[in-house]
């Protein structure tokens, strides 16, 4: 596809049939390199270990950090996850 504007956007191919979690190790990429602010917009956060240390680091190096999720998840598995 043809450039069209300044965003920058990375495709991560990723799934249970791929030995390596490429959009978890984007995501933790982009959580420990972002400066002064980390946007996080899910419907379905269940962050691991290491992310929710990544996002600790993140707000302990001075970036602000803001998750926004649903109040109510429509997914029972989520809800329960996140409890």
């Amino acid at each position: 596809a043809a450039p069209c504007g300044e965003d920058v956007v990375h495709i991560a191919a990723s799934g249970p049939d791929f030995e390596e979690n490429a959009v978890a190790q984007v995501c933790f990429g982009a959580i420990i390199t972002g400066r002064e602010e980390v946007l996080i917009q899910t419907p379905y956060l269940v962050p691991d270990h290491s992310m929710v240390m990544a996002l600790r680091i993140a707000a302990l190096s001075g970036a602000r950090v803001k998750i926004m999720v649903p109040s109510v998840s429509d997914s029972w598995v989520t809800r329960w996850a996140t409890v």
